[in-house]
């Protein structure tokens, strides 16, 4: 938009569905695995899709079905000793790969645990429907009123612990 022209429109589901001559369903089926869809269909859809650079819209996708697929990561700030551990990136990476695997986007984010931040931090996931938070700290940030709303700790057994 820096030259005055507005930015083209995205493809949507729905002008894939016309460019492949389907409904916007077998769409959705091809797209999702949904439902059976035959071979010569379903590769009508996905021409369309690359030809047309069509991406599904996420956020979207996340208010029909209530969840984001998304994880939060939350970690100390840079100034944190954490970071300097040889042992972090590797329980990043790691973290972010089994997130992976299992269908979920994992988020990093960096905060300094003061209670009125954490919990700030965790209505922003609610309001993005973000699906779980997993926190490292030194502290227990989510010992603090109100931040184990929903969720669990994982540093100490669950069952009939307060």
């Amino acid at each position: 938009m820096t030259n005055g022209t507005p930015a083209p429109r995205k493809a949507t589901r729905r002008d894939v569905a016309r460019l492949a001559g389907v409904s916007d369903a077998v769409v959705s089926y091809t797209l999702n695995g949904t439902a059976p869809v035959a071979a010569a269909t379903a590769e009508r859809v996905r021409a369309a899709v690359e030809q047309l650079g069509y991406r599904p819209n996420q956020a979207a996708r996340a208010l029909r079905s209530g969840s984001a697929d998304t994880l939060a990561f939350l970690v100390p700030s840079s100034s944190d000793p954490v970071f300097t551990n040889p042992f972090f990136g590797e329980y990043a990476s790691t973290l972010e790969a089994a997130a992976r695997d299992r269908g979920y986007a994992l988020y990093t984010t960096a905060t300094s645990f003061r209670p009125d931040e954490v919990l700030a931090r965790f209505r922003e996931f609610a309001a993005r429907q973000i699906d779980g938070v997993l926190v490292l700290a030194g502290g227990h940030p989510a010992r603090q009123r109100g931040a184990r709303r929903r969720g669990a700790a994982v540093d100490r057994p669950q069952r009939g612990q307060p």
